[in-house]
């Protein structure tokens, strides 16, 4: 595995959708099931995929993000994502990384090409 940098967020994001919530689910006509999609084996197979589709129909109504469940392996029942599309350094989509030691670069400049 190559070096890996693990770093906090403080965020501050408005227009979330917790897809973590049945009632807000099934309210927008989705399921966990669309969430758990095997998406890349549907896009490379020419099909929708019902967690893109979803995606799309949330950020048409001014969402900047979800919540979901983690599918990962081996992950905890409570574990959960978020997932943005809109952010940025400024509210009301906040997103600032936590770096107190100054330790991340601050440009391009140190990152291989």
């Amino acid at each position: 595995m190559a070096p890996i940098t693990l770093v906090s967020y403080a965020v501050d994001c408005d227009d979330l959708t917790d897809l973590t919530d049945t009632a807000v689910l099934q309210g927008l006509g989705a399921t966990a099931s669309d969430l758990d999609c095997a998406w890349k084996l549907l896009c490379e197979s020419g099909k929708s995929v019902p967690s893109w589709l979803l995606v799309e129909r949330l950020r048409s109504k001014g969402a900047s993000g979800v919540i979901v469940p983690s599918f990962s392996p081996g992950a905890a029942a409570d574990a959960r994502n978020l997932v943005l599309w809109k952010w940025s350094a400024k509210l009301p989509y906040q997103v600032l990384v936590i770096d107190p030691s100054k330790r991340l670069p601050r440009d391009d400049s140190s990152w291989p090409a």
